[in-house]
């Protein structure tokens, strides 16, 4: 039987990128993806004809930018409350000076299509409003991102800090939707591939695939712990992270049926300040040159791109006050539903959390 229960769609978009014939290739990005549509299909017995991929392999359409955006739009498409998204990325990330000066390390973070010297990269803003916005309150999107600088890559409003509890944003973005984002690392980091014998493939993506299928009642805490295991005992210094659209009890089980409805007072994005840029300078110059077509390099880092630093906005500029009036931005597509705060079912005991699954150290990063 399915783990959970079927409410509506469920529909999930899968994008692995090995940049094939370039000087920053990959190996681990294709397999994450086929090890997450087996995942999707065998323990959460999903229908293989609603996972649409995207890979550099010519096994499908390529994941060009054009194509991620569009089929990012695909995979929310008319959402309704019940309906049940997944969204995973295997690839290169990088980070761009945020024109909006609203992160709090002054960078959006951003991924790497595999024709980003002619189309540019697309950042964290433009997948927010790609795959976050369109949600209603009642629908759920979980993300996997396996990609360097990818810890806020969907721009969530919650960070949860093991030992610490919930960090919120110091301008967080708020929305109706139920959407969770496991990155592989935090903004200021790299992920890297790892291998198994012959089998190739992301550390947190093998990682993340192989504690659900050991044990598909874990609790977030034990995911996360058990993911922060996998990567210390590798000698990775990646750490793994959640990031949400809302708070929620980290010790009920997690499976991808659970939706929250809107707790959010307030939606859109609440700006107190602003920050100066931070850049972590890049040293992978073979990456650098790849996203390097019609962009500045500072410092080696790549700091923006003709398509991609005039895309990388809001819908409306956002005004900046002091803390004491914060000001909310909020889209204009519907009025704000904002249901009572309901608290999730019974928490079931988790499993075992110990180690789990051996693979080689890191070969390659994910800048």
């Amino acid at each position: 039987m399915p783990i959970g229960g079927r409410f509506g769609v469920q529909r999930a978009l899968l994008i692995g990128i090995n940049y094939y014939g370039s000087k920053c290739e990959l190996s681990g990005c294709i397999p994450d993806v086929y090890n997450m549509k087996r995942l999707l299909v065998e323990t959460y017995h999903w229908n293989p004809n609603d996972i649409k991929l995207l890979t550099d392999d010519g096994q499908t359409e390529r994941p060009t930018r054009e194509n991620i955006v569009r089929y990012m739009h695909w995979l929310v498409r008319d959402a309704k409350p019940g309906d049940i998204f997944f969204f995973h990325y295997s690839g290169h990330g990088a980070q761009q000076v945020d024109p909006l000066h609203l992160e709090e390390d002054g960078m959006n973070e951003t991924i790497i299509p595999v024709d980003v010297q002619k189309a540019g990269q697309i950042t964290d803003d433009i997948i927010h409003e790609a795959l976050v916005d369109p949600l209603p309150s009642g629908a759920r999107l979980t993300s996997v991102m396996d990609s360097c600088h990818s810890g806020t890559g969907m721009d969530l409003p919650y960070t949860w800090l093991n030992g610490t509890g919930w960090k919120e944003d110091v301008n967080p973005w708020h929305s109706r939707g139920d959407v969770q984002l496991f990155s592989g690392c935090d903004d200021s980091q790299t992920s890297a591939d790892a291998s198994v014998g012959n089998l190739k493939g992301g550390a947190m993506t093998t990682a993340f695939c192989n504690a659900i299928r050991r044990n598909p009642n874990v609790s977030y805490t034990g995911l996360i712990e058990q993911l922060d295991i996998e990567m210390k005992r590798e000698h990775m210094t990646q750490r793994p992270q959640l990031s949400t659209s809302q708070t929620f009890p980290v010790d009920r089980p997690f499976n991808l049926t659970d939706i929250l409805p809107n707790q959010n007072q307030k939606v859109g994005r609440i700006v107190h300040k602003t920050f100066k840029a931070k850049p972590n300078k890049s040293r992978n110059v073979a990456l650098n040159a790849l996203v390097a077509g019609g962009a500045g390099l500072v410092g080696g880092l790549l700091i923006g791109d003709a398509i991609g630093h005039a895309e990388d906005r809001h819908r409306r500029p956002v005004v900046v006050e002091p803390r004491r009036r914060p000001v909310v931005v909020e889209p204009r597509r519907r009025p704000v539903v904002v249901e009572p705060r309901r608290h999730p079912g019974p928490v079931i005991v988790e499993g075992p959390r110990g180690p789990f699954g051996g693979r080689g150290k890191g070969k390659g990063f994910r800048w």
